[in-house]
């Protein structure tokens, strides 16, 4: 992790806005770091926080200044191609040369192009102190967050939006358009946060600012170019299968423990199961992590586990035993400095909590399978019908020659609404109902556009006639680069390192460039990652139909016992809320969530629990911060 501090004109001494101390605190909040360093002149103040995992990261000076060029990096960064690089720069590959060392010569040598020839994790700075220039860039699916804000005075930058309400100097306003998306579920962005001075830098982006100027440009983009075949070729299937080994290798790469996240799912299983095949060390010391609250889930968690004799499976079957609302709070703010907008990076805090314990500072996760390399592929009926390919429209629409003809006049009439625009998705026609129980006022609904936003999520696959564009258009969305670094942070403060193969852009891309007929078939969808994985995992796991895993699965017990159950009647009726709160909230449908909370004769297993619960959560964690801060 880093942060610095740029001052780009002379007008402001640096210690009006930190101090090294401040910095150093804000990385290592709970002193998770191996090594910190600083490194400044009267012009720049740059602290980094390492945790050692990787061989090489042993070894690296932070931050490091080329004694050569005099350029300074701090970066958070895993780069996977590095005998690639060195390669190509001409430099001996030893665990003596670091990561960092190895950006800096790629940017010497290929300047601003240089973000786009690196595969892996990465956020980074490189400060030129001569002329007083920075050039930051971010990985390609944004696993490695970065915060920054800029103005003529100063450039300010973090892996953590925490720093910036340490620096008295910046007077940080709260962002209320995204307090009112946040208020409806709706916050994630790839460049808005919390604080309405501070924005984060997008995913493939890259961003130079001199003192008088900055530029802020897309350095690379996912390519539609799956040529038109109709007919089914092996050789598909082996090359995503080589780009899958490949992915899941390169973040194996670590002089510690490793750790997998597993729910017995077909991407975290597949996951798992390749890792065990190449994993650096015994897999006697290969620990598995998951949280069962269907019935079925345990089954299939543990197959992959007893296929491949995977000895240590840590079952949670409740989020966060241990933890109390007023712990995850503090984490939040002192982590991730506004509120966290995946549940995931605190729902798992006991995986990370257990990783630590045992010494393991990587776990992997299969999440971003559905987003790209797994996608159902659902839509090449759409392509087929579009091509006029109406005979392997047929061979490729599952079940009996009747139940196929049927499901060919709704596809076909679902592409007939489509090119009318007429056309709704699933999630559409199950969400909008919930607008009308929203408490966001009517004023802050239209001022802050959260309607239309929240309408163009819920369209989903609407919009689209072709899996790439499908996956191009909406799951690539901010829900990814927003998970993936909240989870990132949280899981770092227990020196614990994240690590998604599945979003290898390696991978995506070569699932992109292949032909949509390899995708689905009349036997299962997700066929091109079935059948390049059928050979590691257990056959129910990697033929399972659906993700359905059985009911939930609660004892009477605890869904009686009102201490237990997130809803709490106190919790609107005793709250004041925050004055930059007050505005943005309907008093009226407030009064009615109240009512709807009061009249519920056991809120643990009421129907409607679910919105009345999430609306709570979001209302009390808005106020809380707001409260913290401002």
């Amino acid at each position: 992790m880093f942060c610095g501090i740029i001052q780009r004109l002379k007008a402001e001494p640096l210690p009006c806005y930190g101090t090294a101390e401040t910095l150093t605190q804000v990385l290592t909040p709970y002193h998770q770091a191996d090594n910190t360093a600083t490194w400044q002149n009267a012009q720049a103040l740059i602290t980094q926080a390492l945790t050692h995992n990787t061989p090489s990261s042993r070894h690296e000076a932070m931050p490091w200044q080329c004694p050569i060029s005099q350029l300074v990096i701090c970066s958070w960064l895993r780069l996977d191609n590095r005998a690639a690089l060195a390669k190509s720069l001409d430099l001996a590959l030893t665990d003596e040369l670091t990561d960092p060392m190895l950006v800096i010569a790629a940017y010497r040598q290929w300047g601003k192009q240089c973000p786009d020839r690196l595969e892996g994790d990465f956020a980074f700075v490189i400060y030129h102190p001569k002329n007083r220039t920075c050039f930051a860039a971010r990985d390609s699916v944004g696993v490695k967050p970065f915060y920054y804000y800029l103005d003529s005075q100063v450039f300010i930058f973090s892996s953590t939006a925490a720093l910036f309400p340490q620096i008295d100097a910046l007077r940080l306003q709260p962002n209320l358009s995204w307090v009112a998306h946040h208020l409806v579920g709706q916050s994630m962005s790839f460049t808005e946060t919390g604080f309405a001075q501070v924005v984060k830098l997008a995913p493939a982006h890259q961003l130079t600012v001199t003192p008088e100027q900055h530029h802020l440009t897309r350095y690379f983009a996912f390519q539609d170019n799956a040529p038109s075949c109709y007919q089914r070729d092996p050789h598909w299937v082996t090359d995503y299968r080589a780009q899958l080994d490949q992915a899941v290798q390169d973040r194996l790469r670590s002089d510690y423990l490793i750790g997998s996240e597993t729910s017995g799912g077909i991407d975290s299983s597949t996951v798992t199961a390749l890792a065990a095949l190449h994993l650096p060390h015994p897999k006697s010391q290969f620990h598995l992590f998951g949280l069962a609250s269907t019935e079925h889930e345990p089954d299939y968690i543990l197959a992959t586990s007893q296929q491949h004799a995977i000895p240590h499976n840590h079952i949670y079957t409740r989020m966060n035993p241990e933890e109390t609302a007023a712990d995850l709070f503090e984490r939040e703010m002192r982590v991730l400095g506004y509120p966290c907008e995946h549940g995931n990076a605190t729902g798992h805090i006991q995986f990370y909590k257990l990783c630590h314990q045992f010494g393991i500072r990587t776990l992997l996760s299969g999440f971003g399978g559905d987003e790209v390399g797994t996608n159902p592929g659902h839509l090449l009926s759409m392509e087929l019908i579009d091509a006029k390919r109406y005979g392997l429209w047929y061979q490729n629409t599952p079940g009996n020659p009747l139940w196929r003809l049927l499901r060919m006049v709704k596809q076909g009439y679902a592409a007939y609404q489509r090119r009318q625009g007429r056309y709704q998705s699933h999630i559409e026609k199950a969400c909008l109902p919930r607008m009308e129980g929203w408490i966001l006022a009517a004023d802050a609904r239209q001022k802050y556009q959260v309607d239309t936003h929240y309408r163009q999520a819920l369209r989903y696959d609407a919009d689209h006639r072709s899996i790439n564009a499908f996956i191009l258009g909406d799951r690539l969305a901010p829900f990814v680069p927003t998970r993936l670094d909240n989870c990132t942070l949280m899981a770092a403060s227990y020196q614990v390192d994240y690590r998604w193969p599945l979003l290898d852009r390696r991978l995506m891309q070569q699932y992109l460039s292949t032909p949509a007929i390899e995708k689905y078939s009349a036997r299962a969808s997700r066929y091109l990652h079935r059948r390049a994985v059928d050979d590691v995992l257990p056959h129910k796991v990697c033929w399972k139909p659906t993700k359905y895993m059985g009911e939930p699965v609660r004892s009477a017990a605890s869904a009686t016992r009102h201490n237990h159950s997130p809803v709490r009647r106190d919790d609107l009726t005793q709250m004041t809320l925050h004055p930059a709160l007050e505005p943005l909230v309907d008093q009226n449908k407030l009064q009615t969530l109240v009512q709807q909370l009061q009249s519920m004769a056991n809120p643990a297993l009421d129907p409607t629990r679910f919105m009345v619960a999430r609306q709570i959560h979001a209302l009390k964690q808005l106020d809380q911060w707001l409260q913290y801060y401002f």
